[in-house]
């Protein structure tokens, strides 16, 4: 299980993602208790935009370790990006309250505005600028409340650090590729 473990997170981090899922199930079928393996599953269901198994995988990671506290990042967001903002903010507000609460401010600023909990985005979003100012996701959240071109700078000086454990974009980023093809009359999402 370790062997096919590993390997599946050199393939993720190569940009393998089928591969990845593949070598990551088959570690699980091994070692079914490996709380480290499910969690690199989730991360690669994340990536992968398979929402519902990236949820399955980080509840799966964090019933069999509940100090996994970073899964509950990836929890959130699948739910986030599968639609469901009542369980992505519940897991930001989780988070929060535990060791990882500096990342949970600007994941729920995020959550809050594309749920149109504008007060609230905004409240968490000055946190997060407090305490990471420079942060992925506070550039996400700065774009979800409308301060794009910040937002987008740190995501670009972030992307040119090479701070990233895979060369496939965050699933965020998603929403950008519509607006360049807005002119050709395909639909977008709505704006936040």
């Amino acid at each position: 299980p370790v062997a096919h473990h590993w390997y599946g997170i050199m393939l993720m981090r190569t940009g393998h993602l089928t591969e990845a899922l593949r070598e990551l199930r088959h570690a699980i079928e091994l070692e079914p208790v490996a709380s480290a393996a499910s969690a690199w599953l989730a991360e690669a269901s994340y990536y992968g935009r398979r929402y519902a198994d990236a949820i399955a995988y980080s509840r799966r990671a964090l019933d069999l370790d509940p100090q996994r506290h970073g899964e509950l990042a990836r929890l959130g967001l699948a739910y986030e990006l599968a639609g469901d903002l009542p369980h992505a903010i519940a897991t930001f507000e989780r988070m929060r309250r535990g060791p990882d609460a500096d990342g949970a401010h600007a994941l729920l600023a995020e959550a809050y505005a594309r749920a149109g909990r504008l007060g609230a985005a905004r409240a968490a979003l000055r946190e997060a600028l407090r305490v990471a100012p420079h942060d992925e996701d506070t550039g996400f959240a700065l774009i979800a409340l409308g301060r794009r071109a910040r937002g987008l700078a740190i995501l670009r000086r972030k992307a040119a650090a090479g701070d990233h454990d895979t060369p496939v974009p965050d699933p965020r980023l998603e929403a950008f590729r519509y607006e360049t093809v807005r002119h050709r009359n395909v639909p977008h999402p709505p704006a936040v």
